[in-house]
């Protein structure tokens, strides 16, 4: 992943939020903006501060 600035990373972390499940997307979303929504953060850098990738190959 190349970027220069973390808004390059924008992209990334809205297609991340675009993955999750609904239920997900509503808590995500109600602590978003508990915590001052737009306002205060953008939501693609909400997902990226309050989400985790994993990956796990089982062979």
């Amino acid at each position: 992943m190349n970027y220069n600035t973390i808004e390059d990373l924008a992209g990334y972390y809205m297609f991340i939020a675009a993955c999750i499940s609904t239920e997900e997307k509503e808590e995500l979303k109600k602590e978003w903006n508990k915590q001052g929504g737009y306002e205060k953060i953008e939501w693609w850098e909400f997902i990226m501060n309050n989400t985790k990738i994993e990956v796990c190959l089982n062979k």
